[in-house]
């Protein structure tokens, strides 16, 4: 009878586990999430070389460019965004979350999101989205509802906290690789003296991105939006969300970290 139970339940827990990766499928397909990180991992890629010109002047090479791809795998990516889920949503929040996002008003949403992703790279709309939001009454309707979507997220500290996490986790990866002395007293006390700063760059990109993403929205898709964010369903989102964004960003920079060493010993040699 102990084994009949006990492989019922293997069973069961099977079934349930499918039913989890089915509907997370469903939410990824609602997120776009294959667009979104296509972008991500663009804009990775760039920041690579970025990281190339100003630590290495341009002397990584096609070994530093190869290492990039590899770094930002959209495979990977996408997978760690996805066990995430797996783990930190309930079927609860997980169905909740899929119903939302497959509406009508959800994919709304994610459509404006992804064009503003887009649209945001060039530096002349990012100027004008921020010139935007600076000169944006204080008191305007739209403003305020932006306002209630970004804290009902947390998103300014959330961010904050991430980018910090970020890097840090590249500091770690440059005095693995032995780039750098280990001083994680000094680097740590740095990081808390430039977080105000951070905050209020955070604050204004948040603010004038969703200003620009939602602006075609209405008051009551905007509401609906906020409605969903505040609820516990839309917690439990936010929360997987950033859960599965930080643990990947921490490891793509720490491993951009060790990349960047390497690339300093190998010039150096």
């Amino acid at each position: 009878m102990r084994v009949v139970v006990c492989a019922c339940l293997i069973w069961l827990s099977a079934v349930a586990g499918w039913a989890t990766e089915a509907s997370v499928s469903r939410l990824n397909d609602a997120l776009r999430l294959d667009e979104v990180v296509a972008i991500l991992r663009g804009e990775g890629i760039e920041y690579g070389q970025i990281l190339n010109e100003d630590m290495l002047d341009g002397a990584g090479g096609s070994y530093f460019t190869d290492q990039l791809a590899v770094i930002y795998d959209a495979g990977t990516m996408t997978r760690r965004i996805t066990q995430a889920m797996e783990r930190h949503l309930s079927p609860g929040a997980l169905a909740e979350s899929v119903a939302f996002f497959e509406s009508e008003t959800g994919q709304r949403i994610i459509r404006l999101e992804i064009s503003a992703r887009i649209a945001i790279a060039d530096e002349d709309v990012e100027r004008m989205a921020v010139e935007r939001f600076t000169t944006l009454p204080g008191d305007d309707p739209q403003r305020r509802l932006i306002r209630d979507y970004v804290e009902a997220n947390d998103l300014i500290r959330r961010n904050v906290d991430s980018t910090q996490a970020s890097d840090f986790s590249f500091y770690r990866g440059l005095v693995d690789g032995k780039a750098v002395d280990r001083d994680d007293e000094g680097y740590l006390a740095a990081m808390l003296e430039e977080r105000d700063e951070l905050m209020a760059d955070t604050e204004e990109w948040a603010m004038s991105f969703h200003l620009m993403a939602y602006h075609p929205l209405s008051v009551d898709e905007q509401q609906a939006n906020i409605d969903f964010s505040r609820s516990a369903a839309g917690q439990e989102f936010n929360d997987a969300l950033f859960a599965g964004f930080d643990g990947l960003y921490e490891d793509i920079f720490y491993q951009l970290g060790r990349l960047v060493a390497r690339s300093m010993v190998a010039t150096d040699l």
